[in-house]
């Protein structure tokens, strides 16, 4: 197993001081504006975690209102019960698909394609590991907030994230060129299972996290059934591939089936 570059670590806190009139860091914070926390939702974590935002408490208030806006809830730290960083460390609030990232950590980075890729966290993961990523979406907005993302983000010596315009439910789409690795999160379309084969290096892997039929009875979401699987249907869907995972379960709050699976030499 060859390892690439890895993640940056999680943070312990937010640090949401305005861009102008302020300098320095605190040990275990990211800074997030508090004027951009809005625009850079896709940076924090996961909803259903409590954010520890150090801030003065009239700050604060203006950063609370930001995070609930989002469906978050916070607690505020005082910025005297922190120290200052002493040296520069590489953090992150947010957190990509642990899936993804437990296969691609066992694998030689290389060329990545993230299938309707949002605001791009497992992208932005995946570079940040090594891989040259070709992110795609059909929303020019999320695009648009992946290419800020990853110019804060990766660093000289990482991988790198390609931004693609393109319907992936259309009859038409085909990436340019092969890959290494194609993952498809939180999406389903099932007529691409017929073709990511052909995407895919003699050796590739094929990495999907979806929701099933079961998350959609218990919250009625996703509203269209052709979005959810059936239970123990994701490898009837690339009977071409050598399955070497699959799961179904409750994982966070959502069912989901996760397949890793890859093509033959």
């Amino acid at each position: 197993m060859t390892k690439g570059p890895a993640l940056p670590k999680l943070a312990r806190f937010l640090d949401p001081r305005p861009l102008r009139g302020t300098s320095g860091a605190y040990e275990g914070a990211v800074r997030i504006p508090v004027e951009e926390l809005r625009e850079r939702q896709h940076e924090l974590p996961p909803p259903d975690r409590v954010v520890s935002v150090i801030a003065e408490p009239e700050l604060f208030e203006i950063a609370r209102s930001a995070l609930e806006e989002t469906g978050r809830t916070c607690v505020r730290v005082p910025p005297d019960s922190v120290p200052e960083a002493t040296a520069t460390e590489r953090l992150r609030l947010w957190e990509p698909n642990e899936f993804l990232v437990s296969v691609a950590s066992q694998l030689k980075p290389g060329k990545a394609l993230d299938i309707a890729c949002g605001s791009g966290r497992n992208s932005v993961a995946l570079a940040c590991m090594g891989w040259d990523v070709l992110a795609v979406d059909h929303l020019p907005d999320a695009l648009k907030r992946l290419e800020g993302f990853a110019g804060r983000t990766l660093e000289p010596g990482e991988g790198r994230v390609r931004c693609e315009f393109a319907n992936v439910e259309g009859e038409n789409f085909a990436p340019d060129g092969r890959f290494d690795l194609i993952c498809i999160v939180r999406f389903l379309w099932r007529p691409l299972f017929e073709r990511v084969s052909d995407w895919l290096t003699p050796g590739g892997h094929l990495v999907v996290e979806t929701f099933t039929e079961v998350h959609r009875e218990r919250f009625g979401k996703p509203r269209t059934e052709r979005f959810v699987l059936k239970a123990g249907e994701l490898p009837s869907l690339v009977p071409d591939l050598e399955v070497r995972h699959y799961s179904e379960d409750w994982r966070e709050g959502a069912h989901t089936a996760r397949l890793w699976a890859t093509r033959g030499h």
